[in-house]
């Protein structure tokens, strides 16, 4: 599942450097664009495997951290703000992520299939 999530991150911030590449020169494909699309195509199997292993239930709002995680990629690699708000809607993240994952163990005694 860390895999995936870190997948995401990584991909999400190799597209948006290819989009402001390609917005800068106008030629729309560039290395950033395709590794994109690469690491998407190779997300997409990780996803699939980790169906199979872990509840869906589960799994589907673990992806929510990848919100969390975007915050500071994106501050540090683009500059963009962080503001309170999103520090607080990150912190609700994190807590719904939690509450999901103890609250599916605690009813069922595991997040696995």
């Amino acid at each position: 599942m860390i895999l995936l999530i870190f997948m995401v991150v990584i991909g999400q911030n190799v597209s948006k450097m290819g989009a402001l590449i390609a917005n800068n020169t106008g030629v729309p494909i560039n290395y950033f664009l395709v590794l994109a699309y690469v690491i998407l195509l190779l997300r997409g199997f990780v996803w699939i495997h980790i169906l199979s292993t872990i509840k869906l239930r589960v799994a589907s709002p673990l992806i929510s951290i990848t919100y969390v995680l975007m915050l500071p990629f994106s501050h540090y690699i683009f500059g963009e703000e962080i503001t309170e708000t999103k520090m607080i809607g990150c912190f609700l993240i994190t807590c719904g992520v939690i509450v999901v994952t103890l609250g599916e163990k605690a009813s069922s005694g595991t997040v696995f299939e």
